[in-house]
């Protein structure tokens, strides 16, 4: 007896893809565990908004005014890239204070995670500082094609 699969189930047919990644969960960017166990499949996540979010993909597409006009959201992503252009600031040169760059750090991920909270996400299961980088990282790319 071994721990292999053997040829038969390699060759088995396709379960129904998952809707967050298709199954592959190395693929998949809910899947936060770094030790899956062998073949790495994706056990599949709930259909929630805030996982909708995170990968990206939504049951009805949602209007562009209505997802990305969001004045408090708007508001602290602003806040955040002030920030994060203070913490750059500070980093360089050969006299960085490190204790006021951790300080800056832990404002930004603060912000990231109130970010994410104020869009839906959750602190415990860790999807409340994803969505803020990914809200972020939009309302980045807004700001640079103004």
């Amino acid at each position: 007896m071994t721990d292999r699969p053997s040829l038969e189930d390699l060759d088995a047919p396709l379960e129904p893809a998952r809707w967050c990644c298709g199954g592959n969960a190395e693929d998949c960017v809910l899947c936060t565990d770094p030790n899956l166990p062998y073949p790495f499949l994706c056990p599949g996540h709930p259909r929630t908004a805030a996982n909708e979010r995170i990968v990206g993909e939504t049951v009805q597409p949602a209007t562009e005014a209505t997802e990305l006009d969001n004045p408090q959201a708007d508001a602290l992503a602003a806040e955040w890239h002030r920030r994060h252009q203070r913490l750059e600031e500070l980093t360089k040169g050969p006299n960085a204070q490190v204790a006021i760059v951790e300080h800056v750090r832990g404002e930004l991920v603060g912000l990231r995670g109130a970010l994410g909270i104020l869009l839906g996400g959750q602190v415990q299961g860790g999807t409340a500082d994803f969505l803020g980088w990914v809200y972020y990282r939009e309302w980045l790319r807004r700001q640079e094609t103004r």
